[in-house]
């Protein structure tokens, strides 16, 4: 389907012309479209019709939700492997990330984020974890404040 020209007239644009219809009145479409429109059911509006509306139609809706969702875990995991690696050098102490809980460790284990420490491997973070009476799949977000200063009293050297 070519572009209508502006005067709407039903021809094609002068030249195959790329310039594509302004609809400011839905009543200036055809009944079929102006159908589709209304009707969800029906797939929404022609890709003309959507690619050329106002700011306040179906072509301004956001990324859809699975897009989103895919961009944040990215996000999440490039900024996790980063803190990872800031761990095992030693730049940034476990018992910070366990007592501030910053937004890339929010859904990260107990075991994945000791783990993260030098030396430190699954029977050591058992170890600590049990003597704790804290499940090594528990999330970080949901430490109370209790047992995150009881985490981090045993991380500390005496």
């Amino acid at each position: 389907m070519l572009p209508l020209s502006p005067e709407s007239d039903g021809s094609p644009a002068p030249g195959g012309g790329e310039e594509p219809i302004g609809i400011e009145d839905p009543g200036q479409l055809p009944h079929a479209i102006q159908s589709q429109l209304n009707d969800p059911l029906k797939g929404g509006p022609p890709v003309e019709v959507a690619a050329t509306a106002d700011s306040n139609s179906i072509a301004s809706s956001p990324m859809p939700q699975h897009l989103q969702a895919l961009e944040r875990a990215n996000r999440v995991r490039l900024a996790r492997a980063a803190l990872k690696r800031s761990i095992a050098s030693g730049e940034v102490p476990v018992t910070k990330v366990i007592t501030e809980c910053p937004w890339q460790t929010e859904s990260m284990t107990l075991s994945e984020l000791l783990r993260a420490q030098s030396r430190w491997g699954r029977t050591r973070t058992r170890k600590l974890l049990a003597s704790v009476g804290l499940n090594e799949n528990k999330r970080l977000d949901t430490l109370t404040e209790r047992q995150r200063m009881l985490l981090v009293s045993q991380l500390r050297p005496h």
